[in-house]
């Protein structure tokens, strides 16, 4: 009997032990990226790399008017 408490004591530290290195490396990694974005890090693309950035918000409506075609009259 004081083999299974053992054995399920070193169970509960292991498992303790992992969740909190685990816990560690996220924060870590979120702490690189925070400083990253802070300095306006980007990573270098390939050549021929394409990205686009979508200007819809959740309605699915576009706030971007770069498209919209405007008729101006000639003096």
């Amino acid at each position: 009997m004081k083999n299974i408490f053992i054995l399920l004591g070193v169970y509960i530290l292991w498992r303790f032990i992992t969740r909190v290195w685990q816990f560690r490396k996220i924060l870590k990694q979120q702490q690189k990226n925070f400083h990253e974005s802070q300095r306006g890090y980007t990573e270098p693309k390939k050549e021929g790399e394409v990205s686009v950035i979508s200007g819809s918000d959740k309605d699915g409506k576009s706030d971007n008017k770069s498209g919209e075609y405007v008729d101006y009259e000639e003096l």
